[in-house]
């Protein structure tokens, strides 16, 4: 599966994608990509790797609705995650 999702609320400046960078280490090697913030406010996580491992992952973010600073998550654009070897966060 490869996948992009788009995160609005507050999330930005307030430690989210170290957040989920942390939840991917657990999921590594199974998932790859990454997370940055965009210039709207929302963050975008483009996530590749075995389906049920990336719900996982995806369902965990959802879960933890980040101390309800976490609005919605969409699912967005398909990932081309070439050349990612690991998750990491993007600037």
């Amino acid at each position: 599966m490869n996948k992009c999702y788009v995160v609005s609320g507050i999330v930005q400046g307030v430690g989210f994608r170290y957040t989920v960078f942390n939840f991917a280490n657990k999921y590594f090697p199974d998932i790859k990509g990454y997370i940055k913030n965009l210039s709207d406010g929302r963050v975008e996580i483009c996530v590749s790797g075995d389906s049920e491992r990336v719900k996982k992952f995806i369902d965990e973010i959802k879960e933890i609705r980040f101390y309800g600073y976490i609005e919605d998550i969409k699912e967005d654009k398909p990932f081309l995650s070439g050349h990612y070897n690991n998750f990491m966060i993007e600037y």
